[in-house]
Parts: C-alpha cells; sequence; structure tokens
C-alpha cells in the first residue's frame, strides 16, 4: 500500500518565526534552540451536512491544506494554509498541540492499516464545520476515514470507517444536532 499527498504548489519555508510566536500566545511555547520541520501539507476539503449522499466526492469541495509542524519529531502545531497559494501561503490559521497530536495519531493509524497490495491512497483531511466532525480521508476506490473529532471538542481515539460507515456516522451527528436545536429551542421560547 503507498500513501500519495498532492504537492503544495508553494514554498512554506520561513514560517518557523509564526509558529513560535503563535504558540506562546497559545501558552505553548517552543523552546529555543528547537528544530522545526514540516509534513507536506495535506489537502482538506470541506463539506455541509445538509447534502450527505452515498458517496464523499459528490459532495465536498477543497478548501485549503493541513500541515503538522514537528519539533524533533513530535507534532508542536497545526496550520491551514490556504488552497491557492498564489494569493497568499500565509498560514490562515495555527493551531496548537491537540490538534496536531489528533492528526499525527491518526496518520501512524493509517500507517497501520492492513496491508492492500498495489492500492494507491491518496492522503486527504474533510471538515464538516457545522457538526464538528473532522478526519483523515485515505481516498481511493474503497476509501478510508479515521476521525479526529466527532461531534465535540473531544479527540476520539483512532480508528477507522469505510466510506459508507463514515456516512452513516455523518448522519447521525446531524441527527443529533437536530434533535439538540430542537429542544433547545423548546426551553428557549
Amino acid at each position: 500500500m503507498a500513501f500519495s499527498v498532492t504537492p503544495y504548489p508553494s514554498d512554506i519555508k520561513g514560517l518557523g518565526r509564526k509558529v513560535r510566536v503563535a504558540l506562546g500566545q497559545l501558552g505553548e511555547p517552543v523552546p529555543e534552540g528547537s528544530r522545526l520541520s514540516l509534513l507536506e501539507p495535506i489537502p482538506v476539503y470541506s463539506g455541509r451536512s445538509a447534502r450527505l449522499g452515498n458517496s464523499l466526492t459528490k459532495f465536498v469541495h477543497p478548501s485549503g491544506r493541513r500541515a503538522i509542524v514537528l519539533d524533533d519529531g513530535r507534532p508542536i502545531a497545526l496550520l491551514d494554509l490556504p488552497a491557492n497559494p498564489e494569493h497568499s501561503s500565509k498560514p490562515l490559521s495555527i493551531r496548537g498541540h491537540d490538534a496536531a497530536r489528533a492528526l499525527f495519531s491518526a496518520l501512524r493509524e493509517a500507517e497501520q492499516l492492513p496491508n492492500r497490495e498495489n492500492t494507491e491512497l491518496e492522503v486527504r483531511f474533510v471538515i464538516f464545520h457545522s457538526l464538528s466532525v473532522t478526519a483523515l480521508w485515505l481516498m481511493s476506490e474503497h476509501s478510508v476515514f479515521i476521525p479526529t473529532r466527532v461531534g465535540s471538542a473531544d479527540r476520539p481515539k483512532p480508528m477507522t470507517f469505510s466510506e459508507p460507515d463514515f456516512i452513516k456516522l455523518l448522519r447521525r451527528c446531524r441527527q443529533r444536532l437536530r434533535r439538540h436545536k430542537s429542544t433547545s429551542g423548546a426551553v428557549n421560547r
């Protein structure tokens, strides 16, 4: 099994200072002398919960890139980068170690998947903002999803989902959100 990432069409070197400043503001300072490195930015796709079909590729759209900043092999920050770096290669957001570790754990889980000879998986990330669902997406004829957030701020233990099972998970989260909105609306009236 081989993993591929569509290369990011821009040079993103020189972000170390911005990462250090942002992490300092988050209360997660980077020790002096740290040697930061960056994993190849992964394409990010966004979807709307109102449009859930039977194939994920039909109801999501490219929305940017996501990269993990490492300090001596440890994930310390997560960068959200623009989809089109021709306009700007500045990070859209820089988040701390919690988000970075979640994506890093999902990547490690992906490495443990059973070997599928002659299968190439394109590494992507998918976000459903309104449902608070995010997942590593290993795109292929038989895509695999490893959620990093499922309907709350909590981080789930890495586990794999087939595409049909991931779509069922999205639908359950949408139902839960609708029930919550209808009961909180009744209370607030």
